[in-house]
């Protein structure tokens, strides 16, 4: 091996995995084609298709989505696995229209990132956001649904998984935690836009 090689292996190691972190901000072509899908036929078909997908999997019958359910005393939450062929979920555009709709409720975003990582062979990605319910100086706080956290995972520019978890609050500053349930009905509910 010569010494530029050398040199560039040193520099530019081959099995080495490369990872960025930065502040997630959307684009204005990202947020456009956003506000098209969600005042669209399919964004409704989609978050029905989502809800009853959910609906299904609580009865533990076969939903047309592949998704999760996650249960436990202090956290809830919901996977999709997208199906990546023309008829594949928005899930591009669902973390997004999910934030919308929590932060008319009051939530605030407080942490908004994305983070790629490639290993020579593959970039991974993920973006995620957290949210937090309303600040108040009245007690008992209410936690709305606690917080949430929305995660959308990426394999070589292609939706692997979207994840939304909500935390509760157990504590008695706070009120109880309405429920997940409640969550996805806000969420997923027939809506028209202004």
């Amino acid at each position: 091996m010569s010494f530029i090689e050398k040199l560039m292996l040193n520099l530019f190691p081959q099995n080495k995995e490369v990872s960025v972190h930065e502040v997630l901000k959307r684009s204005t072509q990202f947020l456009k084609s956003y506000n098209t899908w969600r005042t669209s036929d399919r964004a409704t078909e989609e978050l029905a298709q989502i809800k009853q997908s959910y609906q299904n999997k609580l009865l533990n019958m076969k939903p047309s989505i592949d998704i999760e359910i996650y249960r436990s005393p202090y956290a809830n939450g919901l996977i999709i696995y997208p199906v990546l062929d023309k008829k594949s979920l928005s899930v591009r555009f669902l973390m997004e229209y999910i934030r919308e709709i929590l932060e008319n409720e009051g939530y605030r975003l407080v942490h908004a990132d994305r983070k790629t990582m490639e290993n020579g062979k593959d970039v991974k990605a993920i973006e995620k956001y957290y949210l937090k319910p309303p600040v108040s100086a009245t007690i008992p706080i209410d936690q709305l649904f606690g917080n949430v956290i929305l995660e959308l995972n990426y394999k070589n520019n292609n939706p692997s998984r979207f994840k939304m978890i909500a935390n509760i609050y157990s504590d008695r500053l706070y009120n109880e935690a309405r429920t997940f349930e409640d969550l996805i009905t806000l969420l997923f509910e027939e809506r028209s836009w202004d």
